[in-house]
C-alpha cells in the first residue's frame, strides 16, 4: 500500500522507463526530479527493488528500519522498499533526484544497508553526481545500448556507496589505522589526475613506507595507486567522449596519459573497446527534456516517486 500527498512544483518531472524483458544485473524503472513544499510525503509499505535519492536542497526526513534521518544536502538515501518506510520534506522545501532501482544486482546490497546507518551516506564529490545525471538523461530511451550503460553506471554508483560504507565501518580498527591517510591520497589523485602524479608524490603527503602504502592502498581500494590513477583516469575520458568533440588525442593529454597509443591501449584494456567506438555509442545523447517527451512529465497530480 502507498500513501502520499504530491506538494510538489511544475518543474517537477518523473520519468516511466522501459526496460524490454532484457537480463541485466540493474535497471529503473521510474526516476525523478522533484521540487517539494513542506506537505510533501511517500509512506510505503511493499515494493520490489530500493529507492535511491540524491538531496540538492532543503532537507528531507526519512523514517527507515525503525530509525529516522534527516536528508541533508549532498546526502544519498538507499531504501529497502521491501520494509516499511517514509520519505517527506522536513521544512519549507526540499529537491531531490531519485531512481527507483531493480534487478538482481541490487538485491545483493539490501545485507550490507544496515539499520545503523538508515540506508543514508554521505556523498561530496563530483564524479557520483554525473553518474546519477547521467543516468537519468538515459532514462527515458529503451534502446539496448541505453539500457546497458544504464546497468553498468548503477554497478559503479552502488559500488562506490557500499566501498565508502564498509570502509567507515572498517575505520578505526588496527589494520584501517592508516585510512585517513589513504583517503587524503585519494583526493590528491582525483585533484591531479591529468598531471604526472608519482609514488613519491603520493607517499609525501602521509609518513608510510612506499611498499606499507601500496599494501594499504591496495587493501582499503582493492588496486594499487597506479591502478587507481588509471581508472580514474579512464572514467574521466569517458565522460570527455560523451560530453564533447575534443578529439582522441587532445582527451588523452587532459586526463594525463603520457601518448595517444598509451591511452587508447588503456582504454582498450578497461573498456573492451576503443575511445572512438565508446564515442560512437554515447555521443548524440538529447537533452533530458528531449528524450522522450511522452514519457516525462510535469507531476501536480498523482506520480508514485
Amino acid at each position: 500500500m502507498i500513501n502520499y500527498n504530491l506538494d510538489i512544483s511544475e518543474k517537477s518531472k518523473w520519468t516511466i522507463c522501459e526496460n524490454k524483458n532484457l537480463s541485466l544485473p540493474f535497471f529503473i524503472t521510474e526516476s525523478g526530479d522533484f521540487e517539494c513544499g513542506c506537505d510533501y510525503f511517500t509512506q510505503r509499505d511493499f515494493r520490489s527493488g530500493f529507492i535511491l535519492i540524491y538531496t540538492l536542497s532543503g532537507q528531507g526526513k526519512l523514517c527507515h528500519n525503525n530509525r529516522t534521518c534527516i536528508l541533508h544536502p549532498k546526502t544519498t538515501a538507499l531504501i529497502d522498499c521491501s520494509t516499511m518506510h517514509r520519505y517527506e520534506s522536513n521544512g519549507k522545501s526540499w529537491h531531490f533526484l531519485w531512481l527507483h532501482i531493480d534487478g538482481e544486482g541490487i538485491k545483493s546490497y539490501n545485507e550490507f544497508v544496515d539499520e545503523d546507518c538508515c540506508g543514508v551516506f554521505q556523498v561530496s564529490d563530483s564524479d557520483f553526481i554525473h553518474d546519477l545525471e547521467f543516468v537519468q538523461l538515459l532514462a527515458g530511451r529503451s534502446d539496448t545500448i541505453s539500457l546497458i550503460q544504464i546497468s553498468n553506471t548503477l554497478s559503479d554508483m552502488l559500488s562506490t556507496l557500499l566501498t565508502r560504507h564498509l570502509a567507515s565501518r572498517l575505520n578505526g580498527y588496527n589494520s584501517y589505522s592508516h585510512y585517513n591517510d589513504i583517503t587524503s591520497v585519494i583526493s590528491f589523485i582525483r585533484a591531479n589526475f591529468s598531471k604526472d602524479v608519482t609514488l613519491d608524490d603520493m607517499t609525501a603527503l602521509v609518513n608510510i613506507s612506499k611498499y606499507h602504502f601500496i599494501r594499504l592502498f591496495k587493501k582499503q581500494t582493492g588496486m594499487t595507486p597506479y591502478e587507481y590513477m588509471i581508472n580514474y583516469r579512464i572514467y574521466q575520458a569517458k565522460r570527455l567522449l560523451r560530453t564533447t568533440d575534443l578529439s582522441v588525442n587532445e582527451i588523452s593529454s587532459r586526463v594525463g596519459f603520457a601518448s595517444p597509443s598509451n591511452f587508447i591501449q588503456k582504454f582498450k584494456l578497461s573498456e573492451h573497446l576503443s575511445p572512438a567506438a565508446y564515442r560512437r555509442e554515447t555521443i548524440s545523447l538529447p537533452s533530458p527534456a528531449a528524450i522522450n517527451p511522452k514519457r516525462i512529465y510535469s507531476v501536480p497530480v498523482a506520480a508514485r516517486g
